[in-house]
């Protein structure tokens, strides 16, 4: 089958799956706690609130960190490193239920005990969640290799690098895009779940890797300007940064739906060929 039948495949299948609030569930879920996290981040001046976030926000960008509006400077970067954290201990586990959703929605079973079942499975999942943010993490830092006169002289440089990041990691995300069906669905351990997601990958590259390459286009809007707010604090209000990284939380249960319903419909697809 063409990557295009995939496609076409994947939106018939997908599609009529958004009238059914279960599967959009685990999205939301991780969109009001990353909200949650941010408006904690926002009124850290609350006395409430002082004794968790001061140190923390401190650690992010010193003592000009706690002071407006430098706060919306570094609010980007500790609202990332708050992510990161999620994406482990939370993420991991909302996509598979929702990967186990789609799944069940595909093959026609009932969707009962889908949230007990992704708990059972919790710590292989954790250990995976550890696993993906490590190495996404990991490339992240190789944008940091460009030398900072290349990303000053050159504009050609500069968005150079930055789509080339969005592509590494879109073909990173390509071999990992699987591991956590491997887990929910499969039964298999973290690492297991890691090579066969790696061997699906391979046999079905094309698609997976347009899916959330396509993903991270739509989303590089929102991370351009958060890994810019200086251009936010000057030009516009200081607490538009806060609500930029608001809005991009809200996208993201929209991305992430079609997403996990894609790479969940390529994994039914093709995990037969995987041994």
């Amino acid at each position: 089958m063409n990557p295009l039948a995939v496609f076409a495949g994947a939106s018939e299948s997908v599609v009529p799956l958004t009238a059914r609030p279960r599967i959009w569930f685990p999205f939301f879920v991780l969109a009001i706690v990353q909200l949650l996290a941010l408006a904690l981040l926002v009124s850290f001046y609350r006395p409430i609130f002082l004794p968790l976030v001061l140190p923390f926000l401190k650690s992010v960008g010193g003592e000009p960190m706690v002071h407006y509006p430098f706060f919306f400077y570094g609010l980007p970067t500790a609202f990332l490193r708050t992510t990161l954290v999620l994406a482990v201990v939370l993420e991991s586990f909302t996509v598979a239920v929702a990967t186990l959703l789609f799944a069940r929605a595909f093959t026609g079973e009932s969707h009962r005990g889908a949230w007990a079942h992704t708990a059972r499975r919790y710590p292989a999942l954790l250990v995976l969640g550890l696993i993906v943010v490590g190495l996404s993490y990991g490339l992240s830092l190789l944008f940091g290799l460009v030398p900072a006169e290349a990303f000053a002289g050159s504009p050609l440089v500069r968005w150079g690098s930055r789509m080339g990041m969005i592509a590494l990691n879109a073909l990173l995300q390509t071999f990992l895009a699987f591991t956590t069906a491997w887990v929910v669905i499969e039964g298999y351990g973290p690492f297991s779940a890691v090579r066969k997601s790696i061997v699906l990958g391979l046999r079905a590259f094309l698609p997976a890797f347009l899916m959330i390459l396509a993903a991270s286009l739509l989303l590089f809007p929102f991370d351009y300007l958060s890994g810019r707010p200086d251009l936010i604090v000057e030009k516009l209000r200081p607490e538009t940064v806060s609500w930029l990284l608001g809005l991009r939380s809200l996208t993201q249960i929209l991305i992430g739906f079609f997403l996990t319903g894609g790479i969940t419909y390529i994994f039914i697809w093709k995990r037969g060929e995987v041994s």
